[in-house]
């Protein structure tokens, strides 16, 4: 199994997938799929679909297809036991680890006689954009608890908590003009100095606020006069991402109205945040099974600012946990993931559906 899994790791990660970009890697891992006798069901986004029967309630399984850039030409090399890239792109762990221990276990279920029910979703445009979770139709679904593996953490990391996230668009316009006709014209330098002083930036409690990008201008000789920022708000209260939200619009306008400008505002919540207990009987059973099956320690996070389809699986109605399996430095080229601990959650995920370890 060492071996079958390491290549099928980095066959999948050979095959391009940026965000977007994954649909041909869909097609590829249906093909896969059809070839070993497991019906699939793709939808027109690429989201890939597949129900085992069994004993006992199913049991979700989730990972994403995409990845980010630099994810194009990605030559995977094994070092010391642990998986990495050339270094001139991300290897693609994120979430290409997951995605090659569930279809290896999908290969594995083909074997066994006696398993636990279980399905296993493969989304699409988790990384940005509108997740392939938000537009899945749910109908098919069985399941009422799941298992996310997307957090760069060592497995038997659990994530407890994460937070709503709203994505922000916002503008700034002047008045277009160069040297020769600066006076015709109107910079919103000014008024973009003040919006970025005032506006709320960092963790603030159980919020955080930012804004990452500042796109506009065009010449040196030219006065600055449309410019566009993107940021986003996160917060473990849903009100108070709203307030925060609602104090951003009020900012950007009354500060563009001042300095005789124009400003918009644009928002999405593209995430929900979701709350456990470690008292939770689902939270409990997993954590106890990592223990006794892997001999791994348990770690809870009870605040985790990152998001992933796990929000807007358990938005659904899907009890889901968000699992660390092992990655470290995503979304760089230094990423990498031990080989070994790829090797524990298969093992783990073998052993809770097996017959004699069903949870009803």
């Amino acid at each position: 199994m060492h071996n079958r899994l390491i290549q099928t790791f980095c066959t999948l990660v050979q095959k391009d997938s940026p965000t977007g970009s994954e649909k041909t890697f869909s097609h590829y891992l249906k093909k896969r799929l059809t070839a070993l006798h497991i019906p699939v069901l793709q939808d027109k986004r690429g989201n890939l679909f597949v129900s085992f029967c069994g004993n006992g309630k199913p049991l979700l399984l989730v990972a994403h297809l995409d990845t980010v850039e630099p994810g194009r030409g990605i030559i995977p090399i094994v070092k010391n036991g642990v998986l990495k890239s050339k270094g001139k792109t991300i290897l693609g762990a994120d979430d290409k680890a997951a995605v090659s221990i569930l279809f290896e276990l999908m290969r594995w279920s083909k074997t066994q006689r006696n398993h636990r029910a279980f399905e296993i979703l493969l989304s699409v445009s988790e990384e940005s954009g509108i997740s392939g979770i938000d537009t899945f139709n749910f109908t098919k679904v069985r399941s009422k608890e799941a298992l996310c593996f997307d957090i760069a953490k060592p497995f038997g990391t659990i994530v407890l908590s994460s937070p709503y996230y709203l994505h922000q668009d916002l503008r700034i316009r002047g008045r277009e003009a160069d040297a020769s006709t600066a006076t015709q014209g109107h910079s919103i330098v000014l008024a973009l100095s003040e919006f970025l002083k005032e506006t709320p930036h960092g963790v603030l409690g159980d919020t955080f606020c930012n804004i990452g990008i500042i796109r506009g201008g065009s010449n040196a000789n030219a006065l600055l006069s449309d410019i566009q920022l993107y940021g986003e708000v996160r917060s473990f209260a849903k009100k108070n991402l709203q307030k925060h939200a609602s104090l951003v619009k009020s900012l950007i306008r009354k500060i563009a109205k001042k300095n005789k400008c124009i400003g918009y505002y644009k928002d999405r919540l593209k995430n929900h945040g979701y709350y456990f207990n470690s008292h939770d009987q689902f939270v409990k059973y997993i954590s106890e099974s990592i223990r006794q099956h892997t001999r791994c320690n348990t770690r809870y996070y009870k605040k985790y600012w990152g998001v992933s389809d796990a929000n807007n699986l358990n938005k659904k109605g899907i009890k889901t946990l968000n699992l660390g399996y092992g990655v470290k430095n995503p979304h760089t080229t230094k990423e990498s993931i031990p080989i070994k601990g790829m090797e524990k959650i298969f093992k783990f995920l073998k052993t809770i559906l097996t017959i004699t370890h069903i949870r009803n």
